[in-house]
């Protein structure tokens, strides 16, 4: 019968025997057993008393726990996805829903749309038919007009000379018109010049006659001056001539 290792390894460490068996004891042991720490002195006793098995089984249970976590962490993550994939494929089914609802109300509009659209290109051939008889009678209408027009028209042909004779009368006495026109502007420009020559004159004259004024108040002022100046010396000399009488008479008395 086939069997583990791991198997084996729990039968010696439940029956405290194997390469660390603590019932064999080579020389030295004993000092190793005093010298080593407190953990391993600890260990020796437990496969001493065959926890060893116990601490085995634990230790494979705890690898199994965790692996069963694990196979738990991973069972979780694949109903995530599966659950995912669940809301996606529903998600599809109602989008596939929706389509064929669209798709069925677009059939219905396609046909309403055709149905309208061939409603109005019977509209549009009936409109176009009277159209048609419109435009022929607009034409009828029009090659009356026409006739009607041509006659006028001859008509007026043989009224052309007479009124190309009155448009040269009425030229002629345009250019007249526009000759005496030209004539008058002359005139007026000449008038205008010889205006503006005389206002330039009589500025002149204005500022000559202002001059001249000014002069006269500049000479009126002088002669008032000199008046002035002749009368302080007549006073002047008066003053002397008293002033001497007065000297004259005292020398007489002296």
């Amino acid at each position: 019968r086939d069997v583990r290792a791991r198997d084996v390894q729990i039968l010696f460490a439940d029956a405290a025997t194997g390469a660390r068996s603590p019932a064999l004891v080579h020389q030295g042991k004993i000092g190793e057993i005093i010298q080593d720490k407190p953990e391993q002195r600890r260990r020796v006793l437990e496969d001493a008393a065959g926890a060893a098995g116990l601490h085995a089984r634990r230790h494979e249970a705890e690898l199994r726990l965790k692996a069963a976590e694990t196979n738990l962490t991973r069972v979780e993550d694949v109903i995530g996805q599966l659950t995912g994939q669940m809301e996606g494929l529903k998600k599809q089914a109602r989008q596939a829903i929706r389509y064929r609802e669209v798709a069925a109300k677009v059939r219905k509009s396609e046909a309403m749309l055709f149905h309208l659209r061939w409603i109005g290109a019977n509209a549009d051939v009936n409109d176009a038919a009277r159209t048609h008889d419109l435009a022929v009678r607009e034409m009828a209408d029009r090659t009356q007009h026409q006739a009607e027009a041509a006659r006028i028209q001859a008509i007026r042909a043989t009224e052309l000379p007479a009124l190309r004779d009155a448009e040269a009368r009425a030229a002629a006495g345009l250019q007249r018109l526009t000759n005496a026109r030209e004539m008058l502007d002359r005139e007026e420009q000449r008038a205008k010049e010889r205006v503006g020559e005389l206002d330039r004159r009589l500025t002149q004259f204005a500022q000559d006659i202002a001059r001249e004024q000014q002069q006269t108040s500049d000479a009126d002022i002088a002669l008032q001056r000199l008046d002035t100046e002749d009368a302080e010396l007549k006073e002047e000399i008066k003053s002397r001539v008293e002033k001497r009488s007065g000297v004259d008479e005292r020398v007489a008395e002296a």
